[in-house]
């Protein structure tokens, strides 16, 4: 996890600004995945999907399963949609793909934990 670098503006075309707890929240921002406590103000990068997923690759919207603090990760490379889940507590994991089949056009969890319980909701674009 890297601290944001006074070049940087996370807050750049941000998508699915998410609460993780009382003084924490998380967002999307041009292929990346940021969190910041409040307290501190000062952002800190989780994952750059650019890096892991390719350099074409834009996060389209996030969702946070409180219960498992895992992230889905919904975006687009070269037109082609994925799905991705995300552990900051076990960032050597990296982007764990999640195989849907078919494009998604956002997704939420439903109950944590999309490879052991198969609990991904897809929706429709909007």
């Amino acid at each position: 996890m890297e601290d944001l670098s006074l070049r940087q503006n996370a807050f750049t075309d941000a998508v699915s600004l998410c609460a993780l707890s009382n003084d924490t929240i998380a967002w999307g921002s041009d292929g990346r995945l940021w969190r910041m406590n409040v307290n501190t103000n000062a952002p800190e990068l989780l994952v750059d999907c650019r890096l892991s997923a390719g350099d074409s690759t834009e996060l389209r919207s996030l969702d946070y399963a409180k219960s498992t603090g895992k992230f889905l990760l919904n975006g687009a490379r070269a037109e082609k949609e994925f799905l991705y889940q995300f552990n900051p507590h076990d960032p050597t994991k990296g982007l764990e793909e999640i195989p849907t089949g078919a494009g998604v056009g956002g997704a939420a969890w439903l109950a944590g934990d999309a490879k052991t319980t198969g609990s991904v909701a897809k929706t429709a674009r909007c």
